[in-house]
């Protein structure tokens, strides 16, 4: 109880501190800002200010055209406008008043807004948003030289497009923009950056009229800041260039208190202002100096405010309080009905209330403070919290009686939550087409998984509930998720690439979805008598859910791609409407950790699923579709592993059910050692077998790296295949099939990939197979005798076999010398004997030379007969090798000759 009171008591702290506070805050920015803008006003005088008709800035009455769109105020286009915007005013009163039909007045605002379009696309003030950042902020620059001539809107616009904006672009601002910049940035406290631009000014306008002031008044403001090696940089700089005789002594004074050499630069020369030849006006030597420049004037409260009110200064703190705020909601979940389930529904009407209160507050933010990236974060919030009230409304009506108050708080709390979360998807995804498609499957999608909890503790309180129910129940919530995210995924699978505002949209569907079913099945969970064995139930559900996490990973991390940005064209940044989220790169690691997630969440499912029939195969087969699916979809040949693993799991539970040899009620050894039994050793063979025909397939379709994967499969199957078969007690004759099947098989496709290896392989295959085989017919014969047999059987195939494809390879007749007239062989022809030929060759020749060991266990009087026929056939072999091998050389040495 005390630790749940003190974790409510600091998530109410929390709320009240960021409501509050936040507000606070907001209030006396304002009114500090308001303030230094009167003071501002007063210094120069009034000034009367106009608004801008094509993009709404305020600006100066006394400005020749608009500061962020360059429309003039003057000109027919605004007039136009805003006699347009004057009609639209008077309709709407009109409207109204019911004077004019709401029809009639519907078609005259079309009218009125396309005749805007026209004219602002005419005159140029829309493009102007298309322009590069950099040259945006120039022309917002230009408009003045010094900080005072400047609005706070437009000091906080050029701001916020200064710290958007990359470095490398900064070279390509004008001079008197340059030196504007810098001073605003001055003015906001920045020091490192303020030197930095001034810096940058002095090396890329160092023959500028202002040059020389620039790098004197860089020079006072480094040494004011105590960046003494700065100043030091800045003063010689002026020293090298054309400055009067008092601003030289100053600079040099100022050198001497930092400690500095004084070092006699030659001045640069440099055209006077206004591109005129100007004397530079020296003083006599009795001439008093002229009095220091005085020091910049220190930021005001509302400047101080201003900048800690910017949200990337706040957005930590909202990220924390969010995180408190979550996870202090879970902690009153598991405990706060415990103590508080006298009065009814309390728990449920406080989370409803921190919901609806950070949904207000999410919509407030983006209305009136136009804070998008606050904003997104409350309703982000918001929304990973509709589960947990619907988790809290299941809990309390848990083991009570229902009667129409709770049907009614029930259906509420449904139509309530679903039109909060419709209004939260119109936000969030309102960049999107069909925002209001997407908006409703994404409530779908939150509200229909949360809302299984309440169907499910109806479920839970049965006496004999049905299992079948209680899984198709448990799939709701996914298949929720699933309908949502089958309308958006179509379209960007179908795409090239994905861009990372989409990508961003659909990490954060699927995040906020996934949540709702999480929390769904952990409901079942939580609320069970046995929670081991209901999540075990849970194992096809599980796979389910995983899916859209690997799939969605794997799309995310394969197509989003780093936008191309150029000086002249357009760019990301260069958007005022720029997505707020993860950068590319970041959004494929956040893509590729989701897929691995996923897969974690396969492998335990099968886990989960184990020793029941059903679902072990549904989950192999499933798991096994699904992963080279995405494999072959996306070219990830690696998920072909794992998709072989689950195949073999799902195959070897089909195989053993079907026999009837699966147990009942079989544990995990009984299992272990059926998959371990000699008749598992038959479907991996069989298996094996289909991997190569799909490796072969995805040769012929040019996917050589899921053909290498597929094939590699094959073989780990062959091996494990042919260990099963020949563990003790196996039926020989099964062990011979099996032996011969892959001996066939290893044979094939070393006929497709020709490696020495390959034929290597099949030969000691072939050798296993005549052994298994002539054991089920030589049963009563001595070990020697059995092996000789063995041995003559395999040399006098391998050697024979070798020879017959040396002549169906090369056309040459088998006894006699090839004819002058063949030609070389081919490189195709020659591959093949080196990869599979001569392989065999050698095998029969070693295999015929290792039987010499029987043959001289074998020798007695009584097998004398036996071992001359023994030796007579092995010593034809090597003759008639010794033969082939020198008509091979004759050949050789004729077509030399």
């Amino acid at each position: 109880m005390d630790l749940c009171g003190g974790l409510i008591l600091l998530a109410v702290l929390l709320f009240m501190m960021a409501v509050f506070g936040h507000g606070l805050w907001l209030f006396f920015a304002k009114l500090f800002e308001t303030a230094g803008e009167r003071a501002l006003d007063q210094d120069r005088g009034p000034q009367a200010r106009q608004r801008c008709a094509g993009c709404g800035t305020a600006f100066a009455h006394s400005a020749a055209f608009c500061p962020s769109c360059g429309m003039d105020p003057a000109g027919a286009v605004s007039k136009e406008l805003r006699d347009l915007e004057a009609a639209a005013r008077e309709i709407q009163v009109l409207v109204k008043a019911e004077l004019v039909d709401a029809t009639a007045g519907e078609q005259v605002y079309q009218a009125i807004e396309k005749r805007q379009g026209q004219l602002l696309q005419g005159a140029g003030a829309t493009p102007v948003a298309a322009r590069p950042l950099w040259q945006r902020l120039d022309h917002l620059l230009l408009h003045g030289t010094e900080r005072q001539k400047f609005t706070a809107e437009q000091r906080r616009q050029a701001l916020t497009w200064y710290r958007q904006l990359p470095e490398r672009e900064l070279a390509y601002l004008q001079p008197g923009s340059l030196l504007s910049l810098a001073r605003l940035v001055r003015a906001a406290g920045l020091c490192s950056r303020t030197l930095q631009l001034y810096d940058l000014f002095l090396k890329n306008h160092p023959r500028d009229a202002q040059a020389a002031e620039v790098a004197q008044e860089a020079g006072r403001f480094a040494a004011q800041e105590q960046r003494d090696s700065a100043a030091q940089h800045f003063f010689e700089m002026a020293l090298g260039m054309e400055i009067t005789k008092s601003d030289r002594e100053q600079a040099e004074a100022a050198l001497q208190r930092l400690g500095s050499e004084v070092i006699v630069a030659t001045p640069v020369h440099r055209p006077a202002r206004n591109q005129q030849a100007a004397t530079i006006p020296v003083p006599e030597p009795g001439e008093p100096a002229p009095p220091p420049v005085p020091a910049p004037p220190r930021r005001t409260w509302g400047q101080l405010l201003a900048g800690f009110m910017e949200e990337r200064n706040i957005l930590w703190g909202e990220l924390v309080g969010g995180l408190l705020i979550v996870g202090c909601s879970i902690a009153l979940v598991i405990s706060l009905w415990q103590t508080l389930e006298q009065i009814p529904y309390f728990p449920f009407l406080l989370f409803a209330g921190i919901t609806s209160a950070l949904f207000g507050a999410g919509l407030y933010t983006l209305g009136h403070w136009k804070l998008e990236a606050t904003s997104r974060g409350l309703l982000v919030i918001a929304s990973l919290l509709v589960p947990l009230d619907f988790l809290v409304l299941a809990g309390l009506s848990h083991g009570r009686v229902m009667g129409p108050l709770n049907w009614a708080t029930e259906a509420l709390a449904l139509i309530g939550f679903a039109a909060m979360v419709y209004r939260i998807g119109g936000i969030l995804l309102h960049k999107q087409e069909q925002a209001g498609v997407r908006a409703g499957l994404f409530a779908l999608a939150v509200v229909g998984a949360s809302a299984m909890q309440l169907f499910a503790h109806h479920w839970l309180e049965l006496e004999q509930p049905n299992l079948l129910v209680f899984v198709l129940l448990s799939m709701t919530p996914v298949f929720c998720q699933g309908a949502a995210l089958a309308w958006e995924l179509p379209k960007c699978l179908r795409a090239n690439r994905l861009e990372a505002e989409s990508a961003n949209q659909l990490l954060l569907f699927l995040g906020v979805t996934s949540f709702a079913v999480a929390t769904a099945l952990g409901f079942l969970v939580y609320w069970s008598e046995e929670p081991l064995r209901t999540l075990q139930h849970l194992a096809v559900p599980l796979n389910l859910a995983a899916l859209p996490l690997v799939l969605v990973g794997a799309l995310v991390q394969q197509k989003v791609a780093d936008t191309a940005q150029s000086p002249g064209a357009p760019t990301s940044h260069g958007s005022e409407a720029e997505a707020q989220g993860l950068s590319p790169g970041l959004a494929r690691l956040v893509g590729g950790v989701i897929a691995l997630a996923g897969l974690g969440i396969f492998a335990l499912a099968l886990a989960l699923a184990w020793p029941r029939t059903i679902p072990l195969v549904l989950v192999g087969f499933g798991s096994a579709a699904a992963l080279s699916g995405i494999a072959l979809g996306f070219r990830l040949p690696a998920l072909h592993a794992g998709g072989i693993v689950f195949l073999v799991a799902g195959a070897l539970t089909a195989f053993h059910a079907l026999r009837g040899a699966w147990p009942d009620a079989a544990d995990g050894g009984q299992l272990v050692t059926l998959f371990a039994s000699p008749p598992s050793g038959s479907l991996l063979a069989i298996l094996a077998g289909l991997l190569t025909l799909s490796a072969e397939m995805l040769l012929r379709r040019e996917r050589r790296a899921d053909a290498l994967i597929h094939a590699a499969g094959a073989a780990a199957l062959v091996v494990l295949a042919l260990a099963l078969v020949s563990a003790p007690g196996a039926a020989p004759l099964r062990a011979a099939l099996v032996y011969g099947g892959c001996t066939v098989l290893t044979f094939a496709v070393n006929v497709r990939w020709r490696h020495p290896a390959g034929s290597a392989a099949g030969s000691l295959m072939l050798l296993g197979a005549l052994a298994k085989g002539l054991r089920c017919v030589a049963v009563a014969w001595t070990p020697d005798h059995f092996w000789l047999w063995v041995f003559l059987l395999h040399a006098g195939t391998m050697l024979l076999a070798s020879f017959a494809l040396d002549a169906l390879l090369t056309g040459k007749y088998f006894l006699r010398p090839s004819t002058p007239e063949k030609s070389e062989e081919s490189p195709l022809c020659a591959e093949y004997m080196s990869a599979i030929v001569v392989p065999m060759r050698l095998c029969g020749l070693v295999v015929s030379f290792v039987a010499l060991l029987p043959l001289a266990g074998y020798v007695s009087w009584d097998t004398l007969p036996a071992c001359a026929a023994f030796s007579v056939g092995f010593a034809l072999l090597w003759l008639v090798t010794s033969w082939r091998l020198f008509n091979m050389r004759c050949s050789r040495r004729v077509r030399q000759c």
